[in-house]
């Protein structure tokens, strides 16, 4: 298994929204974006499963229109996708592959899709690791492994209940947003 990357650092970031599995459904994901937009988020993660030029079209136009951050890990259907893998660079969107640390309001995350274990420990065994943010399941998810916050938000699409989250950094509060 590869190491992570130096972290990706965001400043000035209190609130972030949390989305995963959007299987390529760009009408729903563009729904969840406003709610997000809304809920005053100040940077968006998605945890795999892209799907489609059209979703990452609506991460793209929510990152200009609204001068957020957005960073996209490749979830197991996305990896074989040319859409995906050639999609070009655009706004304030990072396609960061399969894994990613970030540095935002002074906690270390990482992000994995959570189709392939070893990179799940991988994440896990990150030095001073406070949240790791995964997808995969399609069921929102709050727990502790080996001490370390471990947030699934559900799944945009295919999922018996639709959902997504928001992460307030200072305190810890997570919200788990149901869409219908």
């Amino acid at each position: 298994m590869t190491p992570f990357d130096k972290p990706i650092r965001m400043v000035n970031i209190t609130r972030l929204g949390l989305i995963s599995d959007t299987h390529g459904n760009a009408p729903r994901t563009k729904q969840v974006l406003d709610r997000l937009v809304d809920m005053n988020i100040d940077a968006l993660i998605h945890c795999g499963d892209i799907g489609s030029s059209g979703v990452l079209d609506h991460l793209v136009d929510l990152s200009l229109d609204h001068d957020l951050r957005v960073i996209c890990v490749l979830g197991n259907v996305d990896v074989w996708n040319q859409e995906i893998e050639q999609y070009p660079p655009l706004g304030k969107v990072t396609i960061a592959g399969r894994k990613v640390l970030i540095r935002a309001g002074g906690k270390t995350c990482a992000v994995v899709h959570g189709d392939d274990p070893r990179t799940m420990q991988a994440a896990l065994e990150q030095p001073k690791l406070d949240y790791l943010f995964t997808g995969h399941t399609h069921q929102a998810d709050d727990r502790i492994i080996d001490g370390v916050r471990v947030i699934n938000p559900g799944a945009i699409h295919r999922a018996p209940e639709p959902s997504f989250a928001t992460l307030d950094l200072p305190t810890g509060l997570l919200a788990t947003h149901r869409i219908g």
